[in-house]
């Protein structure tokens, strides 16, 4: 009588450098915030200012949104404009911010990274400054505030030229006016036109010289 006897061998393969996710060297790492600006605990900030949270690698632009990235004033949300670009997620608000006022700056955990790692949960402070931002003052021109163009050393026009106003043009001669049409006229003046308007009459003599007389139609 033959007897059969059936061996069975088992093969074991090895995966050698595979993460349990089956790709080796998978990015697992939270995002981490880098700069803040305002920076927490800022005081004296523009009330017209964004507000931008800068992370240490690209983020998934899908989940930087008006929900994972917002500011608020006593609990109410600010209205604004949430956009990422370089790293850097920007909060625009609608309207300025208040004066003298604390706000709250959050960034939730639902930021995420292209790899989907979470962002870790930040949040800052930061106060406004106690009035609105305002320009210079207003520089008081004097006499030159009548002129439209006031010139020390030329003034000239290439193409179609529309002045309505005066032109002044000092020290230099009348001559250095070019560009536009020009007919000679008594008294020490020189009338300017550009086509069949008179615009501007200039005075080539006396103290006054190079500067407008009046506006012809």
């Amino acid at each position: 009588m033959t007897v059969a006897t059936g061996v069975a061998i088992t093969s074991i393969v090895l995966l050698s450098g595979c993460s349990l996710d089956g790709i080796t060297g998978s990015d697992n790492t939270a995002p981490v915030m880098s700069a803040r600006a305002p920076a927490d605990g800022a005081t004296e900030v523009a009330v017209n200012r964004l507000i931008t949270a800068t992370f240490n690698e690209a983020m998934d632009p899908a989940s930087i949104t008006a929900t994972s990235f917002t500011v608020t004033q006593g609990g109410a949300a600010v209205v604004g404009t949430v956009t990422y670009a370089g790293n850097v997620a920007t909060m625009t608000p609608q309207t300025n911010l208040a004066v003298n006022t604390l706000y709250t700056v959050t960034m939730t955990t639902a930021a995420m990274d292209l790899a989907g790692n979470r962002s870790l949960f930040n949040s800052w402070t930061f106060r406004t400054r106690n009035s609105s931002a305002v320009g210079p003052s207003p520089v008081n021109l004097g006499a030159a505030g009548q002129y439209v163009i006031l010139a020390k050393s030329a003034v000239s026009t290439t193409g179609v030229t529309a002045v309505t106003g005066d032109i002044g043009l000092s020290p230099a001669a009348a001559s250095y006016f070019t560009g536009f049409h020009r007919r000679s006229t008594p008294e020490c003046f020189l009338d300017v036109q550009h086509g069949d308007r008179k615009d501007v009459r200039i005075r080539l003599c006396g103290s006054h010289a190079g500067k407008p007389d009046r506006i012809g139609p």
